[in-house]
């Protein structure tokens, strides 16, 4: 199980700076939302020239700073509730219904040989090396079945890594669409091509990181239904 998920540990942990990236593109579109609803709600604003000190010391030091950084901050506020909600929330109350479908999920062991002849059966088709039943058995066991506490711990703690990840991911493209939508209706030269393509990029984008976090949340749910299908199917060849 642990090589399993190492597989897609580097691509999913991004390169290294891809978290100052993203803490940069968030700032910067966090800025241009609450700018956009600032005007909306409150009124026009005027950038001070960064020469005129005096305007800069007034905008400080007289609080004037107060009101735009108040609405940034419930911009920011609001739109990292609405992620939580549409995202970890959500997911979190699919996960435990998923889980209670595993854990009440129970195959015979004539079922499970027809699953596993079926997979034979795709390995003859597919592969130049027939794997039979008794090999997957055997490969399953030496490489997923037998987890020391340790890898478990790693594995936990990897997994919440790559959750936290997966879900930053998320938040950044859910900034994303809003923010386009936004540019697109209020620029008068954005052409239609290029924003149905940005938003059909962006849909893909939630949906494949949507199914990875499903994956890492189901997934020591299903490596112990594996497990105890695998000594069940095991006890039953050995009685017979």
């Amino acid at each position: 199980m642990k090589e399993f998920l190492f597989i897609f540990t580097d691509y999913l942990k991004g390169n290294p700076t891809y978290p100052a990236i993203r803490r940069g593109l968030n700032f910067i579109l966090n800025t241009s939302i609450a700018a956009y609803f600032y005007e909306k709600f409150i009124g026009t604003y005027n950038w001070i020239e960064i020469s005129d000190y005096k305007s800069l010391m007034d905008f400080l030091v007289k609080g004037h700073f107060i009101i735009p950084l108040s609405f940034y901050v419930l911009i920011y506020t609001f739109l990292g509730v609405s992620i939580f909600l549409l995202f970890n929330f959500r997911l979190d109350y699919q996960k435990f219904k998923a889980i209670q479908k595993i854990n009440a999920k129970e195959l015979d062991n004539e079922r499970f040989d027809e699953m596993l002849e079926g997979f034979s059966t795709l390995s003859s088709k597919f592969n130049i090396i027939v794997i039979s039943k008794e090999e997957i058995i055997s490969f399953y066991k030496n490489k997923f079945a037998n987890v020391s506490s340790t890898d478990i711990n790693e594995l936990k703690n990897l997994i919440h890594t790559l959750k936290a990840n997966l879900s930053n991911h998320f938040g950044l493209i859910f900034r994303l669409l809003i923010a386009i939508s936004i540019y697109y209706f209020n620029t008068l030269n954005f052409p239609n091509w290029l924003f149905i393509t940005i938003l059909f990029v962006l849909f893909i984008s939630i949906f494949l990181v949507t199914q990875a976090f499903r994956l890492l949340d189901v997934l020591p749910a299903v490596h112990r239904f594996l497990n105890k299908q695998v000594d069940e199917f095991s006890k039953g060849n050995q009685s017979i």
